[in-house]
């Protein structure tokens, strides 16, 4: 189990997860959903259809009369997202939690994951955002318009909230995102924070690495190299690349997508800064990777001084360095992760915990 910076509650999930009233903040007004979210023969059908739909009621009854499936649906904003429904016991009122993976999201990347988490009761919402896996091969079957500029952090945002829209989900639910999908989950907690009752942050993409660097001005913002940008493009992409070095199944059809892909989101969170995201905010919590080179625990400790109430829980040592912690110890973020939507990690004030937090990461040598 993970080590916590703070107190876990001792106290037994209930069985039914009641919902809570959404919180009155300001927030953009979510947008309205198409009558059927469905694309036209694309969403699986209902793995179990329940035996008396009609009499299926609770906040999430939309969800539970679908039952699991995989499959794409329609946003209001007329884009086919690719999502992946796995309910757990009593789905019309057991909260659901969306899962926003890495930068490199797509289905058979998950599937061993979410057994994981419907194993602890809890139900999950797997959404693979325009330039990601399935998603992204359904928009490039149409002409790849989602890959034409950088996909924004806002922008990304937005789907979410239009896919649980198009899903019937309208009262808040939890979200956890990984790495580039930590990212997205901040924002969208940002920008809609009524639809959203608990953020889970696993190794969450903290900010721009090629910004720190002492050439980013140099060719991003010298008037004498107007080669510049494109340099550091071309650059990132190399990088990339490197990094990913395959090409996944679903996208095989489509040399050189996946690249560039991974290109467009990860030119989408340039101005991107986690801290700047967080300032303020309500249940925020850090699951963090000792030793992880991408998503620094020092950088996350930072951040997380600027929210306003959660929890901060660094991943045992055994898991050092493996940033991608749901392939590297989905068991640990899954039951973390039910932990935080149950209650059973205890929401505090961030202020009360951030000596705590510097203890920790003080004895393991401010590890970078």
């Amino acid at each position: 189990m993970p080590r916590p910076i703070g107190r876990r509650q001792n106290i037994e999930a209930p069985e039914v997860d009641e919902p809570k009233k959404p919180r009155a903040r300001r927030n953009e007004a979510a947008p309205r959903a198409p009558a059927d979210g469905f694309a036209p023969g694309e969403a699986a059908p209902a793995a179990e259809a329940a035996p008396n739909a009609a009499s299926v009621k609770g906040p999430f009854a939309a969800l539970a009369k679908r039952g699991d499936f995989n499959g794409y649906v329609k946003t209001a904003s007329g884009a086919d997202v690719y999502v992946s429904v796995k309910l757990a016991k009593n789905a019309a009122t057991n909260r659901p939690m969306v899962l926003l993976d890495g930068v490199a999201a797509r289905y058979d990347r998950n599937s061993a994951f979410e057994k994981l988490v419907t194993a602890k009761d809890q139900s999950i919402i797997s959404i693979f955002l325009p330039g990601q896996g399935e998603t992204l091969a359904k928009d490039l079957e149409k002409g790849g318009r989602s890959i034409r500029n950088d996909l924004e952090q806002e922008q990304q945002a937005k789907t979410v909230i239009e896919v649980l829209d198009a899903l019937g989900v309208t009262d808040p639910v939890g979200v956890l995102g990984l790495s580039y999908g930590g990212a997205i989950a901040a924002q969208a907690e940002k920008q809609y924070p009524d639809r959203f009752n608990k953020v889970m942050l696993v190794a969450p993409y903290v900010k721009s690495e090629g910004k720190s660097s002492p050439y980013y001005d140099m060719m991003m913002r010298n008037p004498w190299n107007p080669f510049g940008p494109s340099m550091y493009r071309a650059a990132a992409k190399s990088t990339l690349e490197k990094t990913f070095n395959y090409e996944p199944e679903v996208l095989k059809n489509f040399p050189g997508a996946f690249h560039e892909g991974l290109l467009r989101l990860s030119m989408g969170l340039e101005d991107f800064e986690l801290a700047d995201v967080v300032k303020g905010m309500e249940d925020v919590h850090w699951l963090v990777v000792p030793g992880d080179g991408a998503s620094d625990p020092n950088q996350n400790a930072e951040a997380f001084k600027g929210a306003k109430t959660g929890s901060f829980v660094m991943a045992p040592d055994t898991d050092a360095g493996k940033h991608d912690l749901i392939r590297g110890d989905g068991a640990l973020v899954a039951t973390w992760a039910a932990d935080v939507m149950a209650g059973r990690w205890k929401t505090q004030d961030v202020s009360t915990l951030v000596k705590q937090v510097e203890k920790e990461l003080k004895a393991k040598g401010g590890e970078q």
